[in-house]
């Protein structure tokens, strides 16, 4: 007997495999071409074509970027920087504009019991302003990794540190200033409001 699927569903399966990482097999997030061409190595810029590209952000993979349904597929050597979400050594980015580092937010966890790096993007972002589409292999805002980053140390250290109650806090995108950064990891949970919670309390 054969079985005979709807086109919707051929479509639904196709368009899934073309943002499919060719490595890991994991969804990539569409990123605009001006990441790829300002982060990919001289050498390789003429190989990005005209296919949409999509960023893979799955840590074990080397995969960065790969073209829609059979694009070129760039790795991690393809870039002029590292891409601190794929590194396992010191030291990984967080933050590429300010080169916010995610062994700085332990280091400081681990002094004060606290983190304050949000807030310092937030001031940064007066002056001089980031470029995130620029410098960041994710193509958009960083304000989501960094979030992340600090509830996941406060996490992982948060015992070696004077205890924090925390809460849940949305900062805000710091490219657009208003508003979550599109597909960005979720807003931290735990922890990585601390030091505004503390001045509200003087």
């Amino acid at each position: 007997m054969t079985t005979i699927i709807p086109r919707s569903e051929q479509k639904g399966a196709r368009i899934a495999a073309e943002v499919a990482c060719p490595n890991c097999r994991e969804r990539g997030t569409k990123v605009q071409r001006v990441t790829l061409e300002s982060l990919l190595r001289p050498e390789r810029r003429g190989h990005i074509g005209d296919k949409p590209h999509y960023v893979c952000a799955t840590p074990r993979c080397d995969t960065v970027y790969f073209g829609e349904g059979h694009g070129k597929t760039f790795r991690k050597s393809d870039l002029t920087v590292r891409f601190g979400l794929k590194e396992t050594d010191a030291p990984r980015l967080v933050c590429y504009c300010f080169d916010h580092t995610i062994e700085e937010i332990h280091d400081e966890i681990r002094r004060t019991g606290g983190s304050t790096i949000v807030d310092s993007i937030k001031a940064e972002m007066k002056e001089p302003g980031c470029r995130c589409e620029y410098t960041n292999p994710l193509g958009d805002c960083c304000l989501g990794a960094v979030q992340a980053a600090v509830a996941n140390a406060f996490r992982l250290i948060g015992n070696e540190g004077p205890a924090g109650t925390g809460g849940t806090a949305d900062h805000g995108g710091c490219c657009a200033g208003t508003g979550p950064a599109p597909d960005a990891p979720a807003p931290a949970t735990a922890g990585q409001n601390i030091v505004n919670e503390r001045k509200q309390d003087k």
